[in-house]
């Protein structure tokens, strides 16, 4: 209960969850337009206000903190975030390498390393999941009778997930439908993957983006790829594992993850 006024106590309102009040009688802070003042400058006086720009200042995003790191919680109108793996697991190749990273939260951004800052609790990021290590930032939803956590991923780089990686983490690429809205979707990861080096020559030292055909880039058997550094038809190690010629009879047999390509002979 708050006993004080809150200008006495430094006690700002952030949220007000009780629908028993009406909105335009909850104690927010009231925020107005000012259009000038009836003095001259300097002086004391009255304000003027735009009567019809009167409203509530909400926005704050409030986010708990881990107690026995951080005494006291935090609010914000807008964090820093980035995700981060809560599997507890480190992906070694055995497993469904093919899930690695659905399991996920956010958290704060601690400082310029974008390290994430473990003093606080762990949002869990079930919906519109991103890779490991995306980061945006988190701001709080227009419905004042909850607090609805809305992160805007801003992370410029592209995932196409082959080696590792759920297919649902690639990024999406979307047709648009008549009305000019988003409309039918594909993942990045249907059509590209990333080639690494092989054979320490010279024309192979820099990874490059290939062709993958396969509808998700992470289980799929077939595929091949165009390099213009290495200006030739790139064949993945484990699928068409044989020497010579690629085929597509070849490619039927799988003994590896086909992310490491050599130039097919």
């Amino acid at each position: 209960m708050f006993t004080q006024s809150f200008e006495r106590t430094g006690l700002r309102l952030g949220q007000f969850h009780n629908t028993e009040w009406a909105l335009k009688e909850r104690p927010y802070q009231i925020v107005v337009r000012g259009l000038g003042r009836r003095d001259k400058p300097g002086q004391e006086g009255e304000w003027i206000e735009d009567p019809e720009t009167r409203g509530i200042l909400t926005g704050l995003h409030y986010w708990r903190a881990d107690r026995q790191k951080r005494p006291v919680d935090g609010w914000q109108y807008a964090w820093p975030i980035i995700t981060t793996s809560t599997s507890g697991a480190v992906a070694s190749g055995s497993g469904n390498r093919c899930a690695v990273g659905l399991k996920q939260g956010a958290l704060p951004i601690f400082d310029e390393s974008l390290a994430p800052d473990q003093r606080f609790q762990t949002f869990a990021n079930s919906a519109n999941r991103v890779p490991i290590g995306t980061t945006g930032i988190m701001l709080l939803g227009t419905n004042e009778d909850s607090q609805q956590n809305i992160p805007l991923w801003a992370d410029r780089r592209l995932a196409a997930p082959h080696r590792f990686g759920a297919s649902e983490l690639g990024t999406p690429v979307h047709d648009l439908d008549n009305g000019g809205s988003y409309g039918v979707m594909a993942r990045l990861q249907s059509a590209w993957f990333v080639s690494r080096p092989r054979g320490g020559k010279a024309k192979y030292s820099t990874n490059v983006l290939a062709w993958q055909m396969g509808p998700t880039g992470c289980k799929d058997d077939d595929g091949w790829g165009w390099s213009s550094v290495s200006r030739g038809l790139l064949c993945p190690v484990g699928s068409w594992a044989r020497r010579g010629r690629a085929s597509s009879r070849s490619a039927r047999k799988r003994t590896g993850a086909p992310s490491t390509w050599r130039r097919c002979r």
